[in-house]
């Protein structure tokens, strides 16, 4: 947890821009999430990816999907001209979005003012995630590290500041739309954000607040691609389920944060369930505790969890 000196985002600013450690706590980061998957580079072709490679080849119809523009066509029309059938380039382009990831949680905890020790565990412990197993043995999974990446790189530009970081936050926020729309509530966090840090003085705050404005319209063209594509019947990806739904996949991605290895729903037990929504009341209970203190990292980064799970709490098939 932040030390006193980190009182103000601004005081933590100033000892980021100082650090030397804190780049080699990135690399570090960075290389524990590519060396740790390495055997990622024996995945073969798999289920979805022969469709993504038959569109891109132009031997089937695309069914593109507009809302993911960025990673089911973009990005397969990009590196299969290059790299063709060859599956470790793809492997590979996975595996340092995945480091890329894991170096800027290191570096946005170096931003919020955690100490070094505190910097390397939050980078190894997202290298090392389980969660990551699925997006980077199986090439249609580069929806999700792409998306991640973007996202990150997005908050990490907004605690930076400035003009030109601002541009980067809009670019970064769209294409991780464009990616995947885990990051609908993207925004709300910007702007939860912008409030804290307006008390610092550390934000301009119209420049800021444009690009809200910005990404809001992002996102809600994103939603209406999302739901023309899909629709919302039963039988659909995004089809809602019971009011019981969004506690159900509460402990089930609660589970998942604390179980060596990701399952699939039909394997769940009511134990483990409660297991995973006890994480998150754990969780609330410590940031509640923390933000008494004069502490808001524990609760902003509860909020920023909970926004990345939004657009699949409701859907009755939450691990599509």
């Amino acid at each position: 947890m932040p030390t006193e000196k980190y009182n103000t985002v601004a005081a933590a600013e100033k000892e980021f821009s100082s650090s030397t450690h804190g780049h080699w706590i990135q690399i570090a980061a960075l290389a524990a999430a590519v060396l740790g998957h390495l055997p990622a580079l024996g995945a073969y072709w798999n289920q979805d990816d022969w469709g993504l490679l038959g569109q891109a080849a132009g031997i089937i119809a695309g069914d593109e999907i507009p809302a993911r523009w960025l990673s089911q066509h973009a990005y397969w029309q990009t590196m299969y001209p290059l790299c063709g059938l060859a599956t470790e380039p793809y492997v590979w382009s996975r595996l340092l979005l995945h480091g890329g990831s894991a170096a800027l949680v290191a570096r946005l905890a170096c931003r919020l003012g955690l100490t070094p020790v505190s910097q390397l565990v939050a980078g190894l412990l997202f290298a090392a995630t389980p969660l990551a197993f699925t997006p980077l043995y199986w090439a249609a999974g580069i929806q999700e590290v792409l998306a991640v990446f973007l996202a990150l790189l997005a908050v990490e530009r907004w605690l930076a500041g400035g003009q030109k970081s601002l541009v980067v936050v809009v670019l970064a926020g769209t294409l991780s739309l464009l990616a995947k729309e885990i990051g609908l509530g993207l925004p709300i966090l910007l702007a939860v954000m912008l409030w804290h840090r307006q008390r610092t003085c550390t934000c301009d705050f119209r420049p800021a607040l444009a690009v809200i404005i910005t990404l809001v319209l992002v996102v809600a063209t994103e939603a209406w691609l999302i739901w023309h594509h899909f629709g919302a019947g039963s039988e659909s990806a995004y089809a809602f389920g019971n009011g019981f739904t969004p506690v159900n996949n509460l402990g089930v991605f609660g589970w998942w944060l604390i179980s060596p290895w990701p399952v699939f729903t039909s394997l769940f037990t009511k134990p483990a369930l409660l297991a995973g929504g006890t994480v998150w009341l754990l969780w609330g209970f410590w940031g509640l505790f923390r933000w008494r203190r004069g502490d808001r990292l524990p609760a902003a980064c509860l909020l920023a969890s909970l926004l990345t799970l939004v657009p699949v709490l409701p859907l009755s098939t939450h691990l599509y």
